[in-house]
């Protein structure tokens, strides 16, 4: 844990098959922003082994409070570790990240299409939804033009299924409401109180890579526009935005983008932002839509490309967005 396991050199003390699939092999590293390891001590709460050779190590990320309160627990999490016994290795240890072992040891799995789906023993795999998010996909790469590749798609009841299978045990941001969650890591989607057919993290996996000079209003609202956010449509979540806005005459859209949450379920960088870009799609069709997810990546250039493509200057933002949102 101390030997820059976030480093994405080479290490000697990684497992050659997960450095050899990608740069970021520490899926660990890959959880938090802008790293799990940005100097927290690091304490080993225990070494378990078990009867497949791997032995699990835990550990607590935290320190003293500086204010004498309690301890500051960041997180705790669990990698593997096995000795190697290839030719020249010499039985030396390696580690290895806890997900595809959990995986092969406590879920089920089906590989439909494109996707191979993941879920725990008490999920029934609903073969229709899984057919339709692979109908989704083949209609969105080629809408896009962007050729399809293999996905791991991860789905569970709670978010802490999805964080135990990845080897969390506990973090310090796991609190809130118990709401449908999704991300994206790569070819990877995670996905909690949802189902087969979640294609809000799909976008993100087939478009995100061919369309890097993107704004993050952009990413999202492309993705929530044609794949809805947290399991609802576009449209329920633009509901509840006007609905808060018509209460709420003194919120400024003129400054859009330091808008962040609605609350725990609607943030308007989704809503908002898929509005805005269904308003692109609308006046342009697919050919307009990808200029505005190349238009840049600043806030500067995202004001530009609203003026560009849709006529909205920054100074009528409020009265104009206010009258799109006038028919929820």
């Amino acid at each position: 844990m101390r030997a820059r396991p976030d480093s994405i050199r080479h290490s000697v003390f990684w497992n050659e098959a997960e450095q050899a699939q990608s740069p970021r092999f520490d899926l660990l590293e890959r959880e938090f922003e802008p790293t799990l390891y940005r100097g927290f001590p690091v304490q080993v709460l225990s070494v378990v082994g078990y009867p497949d050779g791997f032995y699990q190590i835990k550990s607590l990320f935290g320190g003293n409070n500086p204010k004498g309160r309690s301890p500051i627990v960041f997180c705790i999490a669990n990698v593997y570790a096995r000795p190697d016994s290839g030719a020249g290795l010499g039985g030396q240890w390696r580690l290895y990240n806890a997900l595809p072992i959990n995986r092969a040891r406590f879920w089920n799995s089906q590989q439909l299409g494109h996707v191979t789906f993941y879920y725990p023993p008490y999920h029934i795999f609903n073969k229709q939804k899984a057919r339709q998010l692979n109908g989704f996909i083949d209609g969105l790469c080629k809408q896009f033009t962007v050729p399809t590749k293999p996905v791991d798609y991860y789905m569970a009841d709670t978010p802490d299924e999805l964080r135990q299978l990845r080897g969390i045990d506990y973090e310090a941001t796991g609190s809130g409401l118990l709401k449908p969650t999704g991300r994206a890591i790569d070819n990877q989607v995670f996905c909690s109180g949802l189902d087969e057919f979640y294609p809000h993290e799909l976008v993100h996996v087939y478009l995100d890579s061919s369309y890097p000079n993107q704004h993050p209003w952009v990413s999202e609202g492309v993705a929530t526009y044609l794949g809805g956010s947290r399991g609802q449509s576009l449209d329920w979540h633009l509901a509840r935005v006007a609905t808060h806005l018509r209460a709420h005459p003194d919120i400024d859209l003129t400054n859009l983008l330091s808008l962040v949450s609605l609350d725990e379920f609607t943030d308007y960088r989704y809503a908002l932002g898929g509005l805005l870009a269904r308003a692109v799609f609308a006046k342009g069709g697919t050919s307009l839509l990808k200029q505005f997810m190349q238009s840049g990546r600043s806030d500067k250039a995202y004001y530009a490309a609203l003026e560009q493509f849709l006529g909205l200057k920054r100074a009528e933002l409020n009265e104009r967005l206010r009258e799109m949102l006038a028919g929820y």
